[in-house]
This record gives structure tokens, sequence and C-alpha cells, in this order.
């Protein structure tokens, strides 16, 4: 057998061999312990989070959601700048990922950088995302004043 199969074999099992560890150790009361948009309350839970879908990148580096949660997870840590550019990598993967838009706007509105907060306001809404579902009513009003 050719050497170059025989490494390709070898790569393919380190891979499959981690995702099984993977899944071995997320498991918690019988469930996989899949975690959720990084809606963790604690910082070490969120820096958990962040280890989890960094993990899962380092196996696949297209993996969507884990560049949105990874963003997520930044935006609630308050490093609004580093989630900007995860979600500026989810969106260069999808351009049409409208929640990426969304949060990258919010982001944005957090900086003081109204210019392009409302930019992906609007293209969050241009790609799907209902502009109702924005709960928090005084960015639902800043949104209605600035962007208009």
């Amino acid at each position: 057998m050719p050497s170059g199969v025989i490494l390709k074999a070898l790569k393919m099992k380190s891979l499959f061999f981690l995702f099984c560890l993977t899944l071995l150790f997320s498991k918690s009361n019988g469930q996989a312990n899949l975690k959720t948009t990084c809606t963790d309350s604690t910082k070490s839970d969120i820096m958990e989070s962040l280890s989890f879908y960094k993990g899962r990148l380092s196996i696949d580096s297209t993996d969507q959601i884990s560049y949105y949660k990874i963003g997520m997870c930044y935006y609630k840590l308050q490093n609004f700048n580093v989630a900007i550019g995860y979600f500026n990598k989810l969106i260069i993967l999808n351009p049409d990922y409208s929640n990426a838009y969304l949060n990258r706007g919010m982001c944005n509105l957090l900086l003081n950088n109204k210019k392009e907060a409302c930019a992906d306001f609007l293209k969050s809404v241009k790609r799907g995302q209902d502009p109702e579902i924005i709960e928090n009513q005084k960015v639902s009003d800043w949104l209605k004043k600035e962007c208009n």
C-alpha cells in the first residue's frame, strides 16, 4: 500500500478518534451536553463554551454554528471587537446568515459605530431577520430613529 494512502488513513482515524473523545467527554446524564448560543451566566461557563466551540473549529474550520456561538460568547464577555471578527468570518462563509448581521450590528451599536450598526441591521432584515423579533425596546426605538 502506498505511503500516501496509509498517511491519509491514519489522519482520518485520528480525526474520528478526536470526534469520539469529544462525544465521550461531552456526555452528561446520558445526553450530549451541547451548548446553546452561549447563554451561560458565569464567566467560567462562557470560557468552557469558548473552549468547546474552538475545539469544534479546529476539527472543521467551516463550522458556521461554532463561529456564531463563539461570537456570541465574546459578545457576552463584552469583547465586542473579537465578537465582530467571528461574525465577519461567519458572513464570509455564509453571506445570508441573518443573525450574524444582527449580532454584529449589536456589537457595533455598543461600540458606538452607528453607521455600521445600521448597515448590519438593515442587512439582517434584508436576509430574513424579522425586525419585530428585536425584543429590546430601546434598541427597537433606536433603530426606528437612527436607521430610517
